[in-house]
């Protein structure tokens, strides 16, 4: 299995929450979004796969991971908030992968 590199970024929410994510190889991009209780390593046994044609963006949501919880209550009605900061963070984006859970 090909080594890939991951380098974490992180952009704020409305809120101020920090929400992490990781982003690896080249070309279109796709954002990961990771059901309930996973992280953005979910993800990692396809990276290999996937980074031969696009650029992967990872994400942990709020309160998993690296990101932050803050106003978790606030919007737990509303989960799709860390990965609409993403997409807005990340141009072009081609592809968003969710579980049902988490779209």
């Amino acid at each position: 299995m090909p080594t890939h590199t991951e380098i974490k970024a992180s952009v704020a929410s409305r809120d101020d929450t920090e929400i992490a994510y990781w982003t690896s190889a080249d070309g279109p991009p796709i954002v990961l979004v990771h059901g309930t209780p996973a992280d953005h390593t979910r993800w990692r046994p396809l990276l290999p796969y996937l980074e031969r044609q696009v650029t992967v963006h990872a994400i942990d949501r709020r309160g998993r991971g690296a990101s932050g919880d803050a106003a978790l209550a606030a919007t737990a009605a509303r989960p799709e908030l860390g990965p609409i900061e993403i997409c807005r963070h990340v141009p072009k984006i081609a592809y968003r992968i969710a579980p049902a859970a988490a779209a």
